[in-house]
């Protein structure tokens, strides 16, 4: 039904289109070279490259094809394993990278590019961002200087990671954390950058009060052990009942069973007593609770709501803030709170693996580790994310 409804939207596009075009050719092609380029960049992070260098990555590797999880919509489960997926090329700011570990985050079934009208019809799609691996080559930019071929990394690949290959900006990876193996270091880089980037833009400082709504979820549970163990705050934590013990061990210094109706109507009763509420749970799925407005008024005075999901309006206004920010300074988020992306940068990778090199984080919670030989358990994978319940880290070993 999904593949029906995007071909009927493809159609209507395309109509609404070519008559816009025989009303306004000219405007027409400047839009088509503008949403080209765009694509191109989205998919391929090719902008601005041009034909100064292209590496093959066949001729790297030594033949053309690899095995990798792509979307695959005209399937039940909507995925599947390919044995013939083309091993991914690089530009003189990407590097191409041998995967040892992949993982999985929430977004990866939320949102696919294999469902987007247009798009889908662009080659394979790989599913995944998170990984960790060795470099197999990599650019000349100076944003790629600090690797070298044949050193450990870890990171995010906007075209997928969960492959034999997978290529990366050369700014979305770092050296892997040293004391952690592969798989731990593939759990790491969405859910926690994404913690460390909330703390960043609240200003968190010691001895502030964290509510992290969602303390068992990827994000939650760094959520907590980022607040207490590295910015020293305090964290009260929200999860399901069997979840309490297990927020309680990573660190938080209280935690409310969200499942009991008397200790959510306790917590409230405190009233205005966080100085930031990191929300990983509220967003426009109808599954999922929307805790913002009862949650917003425990906030004090000038204090931040931030979160990683919520209404299209705050989508909305995400996005603009994009464009706003940078060129007006000016920010059109609701006061007191922000939607936001997560930026991720070599910088802040390196600044996660020295948490762990120096022992202030050490735990880094696997739900399971799944060997991607076959589909079944790349589904297996996919229906224990999909379910809400898994608490850690879902990682394939490739």
């Amino acid at each position: 039904m999904s593949v029906l409804i995007t071909s009927v939207v493809e159609v209507v596009i395309v109509l609404l289109f070519g008559m816009f075009m025989s009303k306004h050719p000219k405007t027409s092609v400047l839009l088509s070279i503008i949403l080209a380029l765009a694509v191109q960049y989205v998919l391929f992070g090719l902008w601005a490259i041009g034909p100064f260098e292209k590496t093959m990555g066949s001729q790297v590797v030594g033949r053309e094809f690899m095995r990798a999880a792509v979307f695959a919509p005209e399937t039940t489960q909507g995925l599947k394993l390919d044995a013939e997926v083309p091993i991914p090329n690089h530009n003189s700011k990407q590097a191409l990278i041998h995967v040892k570990a992949a993982a999985l985050n929430p977004s990866n079934y939320k949102v696919t590019l294999a469902s987007i009208p247009f798009i889908r019809h662009i080659g394979k799609h790989v599913v995944g961002y998170d990984f960790a691996g060795s470099v197999v080559s990599v650019g000349s930019d100076p944003s790629c200087r600090k690797f070298k071929v044949g050193e450990y990394v870890y990171g995010m690949a906007a075209t997928g990671s969960i492959a034999e290959y997978a290529r990366a900006q050369c700014s979305m990876i770092a050296h892997k954390p040293k004391s952690l193996d592969f798989k731990q270091a593939a759990s790491l880089p969405v859910v926690a950058l994404t913690s460390l980037e909330a703390y960043m833009k609240t200003g968190l400082k010691k001895g502030d009060n964290v509510l992290v709504i969602g303390a068992s979820g990827g994000c939650g549970i760094y959520g907590i052990t980022l607040a207490e163990k590295v910015f020293k705050a305090k964290a009260t934590g929200i999860c399901s009942t069997k979840n309490v013990d297990f927020v309680k061990s990573i660190g938080a210094s209280a935690v409310v069973d969200y499942k009991s109706e008397s200790a959510m109507k306790e917590l409230s009763k405190k009233g205005r007593q966080f100085d930031v509420i990191y929300d990983t749970v509220s967003s426009f799925d109808p599954v999922d609770p929307d805790y913002e407005p009862s949650m917003a008024q425990l906030l004090r005075e000038n204090g931040k709501y931030i979160a990683i999901n919520g209404w299209f309006s705050d989508w909305t206004r995400c996005l603009l803030s994009k464009i706003t920010v940078p060129l007006f300074a000016f920010d059109v988020n609701r006061p007191n709170y922000e939607l936001f992306l997560l930026d991720a940068t070599t910088e802040m990778l390196e600044t996660l693996a020295s948490y762990f090199d120096s022992k202030t984080l050490t735990k880094t919670p696997i739900a399971t580790v799944i060997n991607l030989d076959r589909n079944e358990s790349l589904w297996s994978g996919f229906e224990q994310m999909q379910s809400r319940r898994t608490v850690g880290k879902i990682v394939f070993e490739i």
